[in-house]
């Protein structure tokens, strides 16, 4: 059990079942390589900075923040499943992709709580990416919030793969689309969406 922050490179590591008060911060600047974190509870906004590859996080979950997590600077065949991104009803990015180059990423059978402005998966920049897949998750709706969930502001994301994903109905029955919104908004090359619940 972390109390105060944790920070550091964490090269061929593991993490199980840790509690982490403050956050968990990843220095990549060292190519963090085969970093396993496993049954962790990580409170407050984590960042994780560039070079990770090889990295396989399961059965976590991020709460407490607007923000739970940004990875700058790119990553390559790293992992994100059965993960829970939960920020007790604040609004805000759950996952965000943010600079550098993305390869082999899979962020597959997670739940997010409810988005913010820029969806609760943002991928915002890059530097040239292909080969990220966001498959089987789970988006909660429970307010009227016409926010989308997955949101791309980069067109350089490239092969981006959306598919069986739920985006849930708020506590009326209404999905997202019934608000005016979309679930899934942006730029994207080459990619592939659906089937998703509701279809797309």
């Amino acid at each position: 059990h972390f109390q105060q922050g944790v920070s550091g490179s964490f090269n061929t590591m593991s993490f199980t079942g840790c509690e982490f008060d403050a956050g968990l911060d990843v220095d990549a600047g060292h190519d963090v390589q085969n970093l396993y974190v496993s049954d962790c509870v990580i409170s407050g906004a984590s960042v994780w900075t560039g070079g990770m590859s090889h990295c396989f996080i399961d059965r976590c979950t991020w709460q407490g923040s607007t923000d739970t997590l940004t990875v700058t600077g790119g990553a390559s065949n790293t992992h994100w499943v059965n993960c829970s991104f939960d920020t007790s009803g604040a609004g805000g990015a759950k996952l965000t992709f943010n600079g550098g180059s993305y390869s082999g990423i899979v962020v597959a059978e997670c739940h997010f709580g409810i988005p913010g402005t820029n969806g609760a998966i943002y991928l915002q920049s890059t530097s040239g990416s292909r080969g990220i897949q966001i498959v089987d998750n789970h988006f909660d709706r429970t307010s009227a919030t016409a926010n989308p969930y997955i949101k791309s502001a980069d067109g350089d994301f490239e092969g981006v793969t959306i598919v069986g994903n739920h985006f849930m109905r708020d506590g009326f029955g209404n999905y997202v689309e019934d608000a005016a919104g979309v679930s899934i908004t942006g730029i994207f090359k080459e990619s592939v969406f659906g089937p998703n619940t509701p279809p797309d």
